[in-house]
């Protein structure tokens, strides 16, 4: 609001001397010339005070929206990609034209959303919707429905049309989190999306044309499922027209003093609050399966637990304290561990060795992923 106020000051100065000029010149039909000489200044007086207020508010209002967006997208990109390799982010959310694809990959916790955000918000795209979609969070027989929206009547209980996500962000962006659990009769469907830009809703016999962006992320390897057949060719290839691998944490040490000061100034809510040396050692040597987003956590956490100036290792969450004592390749010492704490360890070293990758890891305990899961949940394991 505060933008448009140069705006609406000069409109309402400008018309204020329109009035003043029509009393004049009404005034000056009874009086002399040189009255009526006066309120035609006064009247050019008045166009240019409006046109010069106009013109003044309409610079600050767009240097404010750059500055705000160019604000967003950083903290956006530095988020997701770290500080050393923000520019690089940054740059291709800039160049990457608003129309192709983008399949982004990386680990759990990368920050692979708010690259997507950050790659939406620098194109002509940014004014119109933003919709993420977990493909792996909702359920086989409901995901297409989700997806492509559904009439009434399609299915036994469906009791009003539903308009789904690709409908809800025509014009915009629709992000396609964890691609890979996409089931394959939904992939199909999805690369006629891809290719001719329309839909069917289910139960629908109307052609829906679309103007949407799609960028899909996921933490698994597209092309060995495509070799094992568990994702169409066909639908990579589509996907992967523009390709962002974002790097694990513990790929890129010099982020982490950066990325924890962010985080800080973020949550500490304007708390006078610093990270004594002993945390930031201990966060070079801890290596982060959960990413961006555990480092996050755990500093979220530590302003909770602290009442103090300085974040101490007592304020971290204990896995992460933990680690301290730890050494690399340490052997579990079954004779002095709970049943828990050997099962806790055993997880904790699977997603160490598969980079925070749940489904591998829980292939090399071998158990079900949803198992993993609820072990995850009971042991307070953040990945």
């Amino acid at each position: 609001m505060n933008n448009r106020k140069p705006i609406i000051a000069g409109m309402l100065g400008g018309l204020a001397l329109l009035v003043v000029y029509f009393g004049i010149v009404s005034f000056a039909n009874s009086f002399t010339h040189a009255i009526e000489e006066f309120g035609r200044i006064w009247y050019w007086i008045a166009l240019l005070t409006a046109g010069f207020g106009i013109q003044v508010g309409l610079y600050f209002y767009i240097r404010q929206t750059l500055k705000e967006r160019t604000r967003g997208a950083t903290a956006e990109v530095m988020t997701a990609g770290g500080i050393s390799t923000g520019s690089m982010i940054a740059c291709c959310a800039h160049h990457i034209t608003d129309v192709l694809p983008v399949l982004v990959l990386g680990e759990t916790g990368t920050g692979k959303e708010e690259l997507a955000k950050a790659i939406h918000h620098n194109g002509y795209r940014s004014e119109e919707p933003f919709v993420p979609v977990n493909c792996g969070s909702i359920p086989e027989n409901l995901i297409e429905s989700e997806l492509f929206g559904h009439e009434k009547g399609a299915f036994t209980g469906a009791d009003r049309r539903h308009i789904g996500s690709f409908e809800q962000a025509n014009g915009g962006t629709v992000f396609l989190d964890e691609i890979a659990e996409l089931p394959l009769h939904v992939q199909v469907k999805l690369l006629r999306v891809l290719q001719g830009h329309q839909i069917q809703r289910v139960g629908g016999e109307q052609i829906i044309d679309l103007d949407i962006r799609i960028i899909a992320a996921t933490n698994q390897d597209l092309q060995e499922m495509v070799e094992n057949g568990t994702f169409r060719e066909d639908l990579f290839y589509r996907l992967n027209v523009v390709s962002i691998t974002m790097p694990p944490l513990r790929n890129r040490n010099g982020d982490i003093d950066l990325l924890a000061e962010h985080f800080l100034n973020e949550l500490s809510d304007g708390q006078q609050v610093c990270l004594s040396d002993e945390v930031y050692d201990l966060f070079h040597r801890y290596p982060f399966p959960g990413n961006v987003r555990e480092l996050r956590n755990a500093i979220q956490r530590a302003l909770v637990m602290n009442d103090g100036e300085k974040i101490q290792v007592d304020d971290l969450p204990s896995h992460i304290r933990n680690h301290q004592n730890e050494t690399p390749g340490k052997q579990l010492d079954l004779h002095n561990m709970t049943l828990e704490e050997i099962e806790r360890s055993a997880i904790m070293q699977a997603l160490e060795q598969t980079g925070g990758n749940q489904t591998q890891a829980a292939k090399r305990l071998g158990i079900p992923r949803h198992v993993l899961i609820y072990r995850l949940k009971k042991y307070d394991i953040e990945v």
